[in-house]
């Protein structure tokens, strides 16, 4: 089973992820547990999920050049 999640605004953060990774994991029981890791994505703000002692994901913010390299930005509509 696999789950993706993009959570794309001017002021996304880290936190907000992870308000949603643990909202998520209390409705199904999941006990998981964060790692610091060091990550081209954005030094800082990237970890490792573990669950049961075994890395099952990353979680994390997308670096601003990364996203400027692949020409991503957000578009409002009105």
């Amino acid at each position: 089973m696999k789950l993706a999640c993009l959570i794309i605004h001017s002021n996304a953060n880290f936190n907000e992820t992870k308000a949603v990774l643990d909202a998520l994991s209390t409705n199904i029981g999941l006990i998981y547990e964060l790692r610091d890791i060091t990550h081209g994505a954005h030094e800082g703000r990237v970890g490792t999920l573990l669950i049961e002692g075994k890395e099952s994901g990353l979680i994390g913010e997308v670096n601003p050049q990364v996203l400027e390299n692949w020409n991503w930005r957000i578009q409002y509509r009105v």
